[in-house]
């Protein structure tokens, strides 16, 4: 079984600083593995967590968190693997900040990958930031997946209002949204069928503070053929295994 993308992802803004933003409802029945990217300004990363109605803070995990606080914001994934699953899913960011933040979330459902905590290629996520104001392109840094039919998956930060972003490398935008005080998100993913080193290219249509990030997911084990053998030995002792059976050689 391939990876592929399953209902329709869901994108949140907030148009102010809150303690919390929610996105609407995503039939994820199927899903064997929830990625979403958030986005936000102050906080750190200490203060942040992502839930969902059937899949408490505790079973995501957040992989690091790339941009600065205050700075350019900061772009970071979280991933949920063998999910309980709903056909009305809603995800939540969260901080602790006092005072609120700009939150801003995509969340995507994905069937095919693997349902253990290996689901993640350790040592994948990387990111880049630009700070400079004047910045119009991005990249998250490379990846080169361990094998092929990886779910790559990259979050941007931008800034400004009625922005847009695009990425190249045949990325698709799951979801892209800006908010009414220049706070944006995008989440691209890619399933790679080549296992090459790849760095994705954000563009942005207006110039602004960029922060990105990325990471592999690996796809479940593939069955082996019945008719496909295995030849172990031993000590003068040969052992032929199938989905058939068993052949023991002396």
């Amino acid at each position: 079984m391939s990876i592929s993308l399953v209902g329709t992802p869901q994108v949140a803004t907030s148009s102010g600083t809150v303690a919390s933003q929610a996105t609407s409802g995503m039939n994820i029945i199927g899903a064997t593995l929830l990625v979403v990217v958030i986005t936000y300004f102050n906080s750190t990363t200490a203060d942040m967590s992502v839930s969902s109605t059937n899949n408490a803070t505790g079973k995501w995990t957040a992989l690091s968190a790339y941009g600065t606080t205050s700075g350019t914001g900061l772009s970071q994934i979280f991933y949920c693997v063998a999910p309980t699953t709903s056909a009305s899913e809603i995800f939540t960011v969260s901080t602790t900040l006092g005072g609120g933040d700009y939150l801003n979330i995509v969340a995507t459902a994905f069937s095919g990958t693997l349902i253990t905590s290996s689901v993640y290629q350790a040592g994948s996520n990387t990111g880049a930031d630009d700070a400079t104001g004047t910045a119009t392109t991005i990249q998250p840094g490379s990846v080169t997946p361990s094998q092929t039919n990886t779910l790559i998956v990259t979050g941007i930060k931008f800034t400004g209002v009625g922005v847009t972003a695009s990425i190249d490398s045949s990325f698709s935008i799951a979801a892209q949204a800006d908010d009414s005080v220049g706070s944006d998100i995008a989440l691209g993913y890619l399933i790679d069928t080549s296992s090459l080193a790849i760095n994705p290219k954000w563009t942005v249509s207006v110039a602004g503070d960029l922060a990105s990030t990325i990471a592999v997911f690996l796809p479940a084990a593939s069955a082996g053929y019945p008719g496909d053998f295995v030849l172990e030995s031993g000590s003068g002792h040969f052992l032929l295994e199938s989905g058939h059976g068993q052949l023991e050689l002396e």
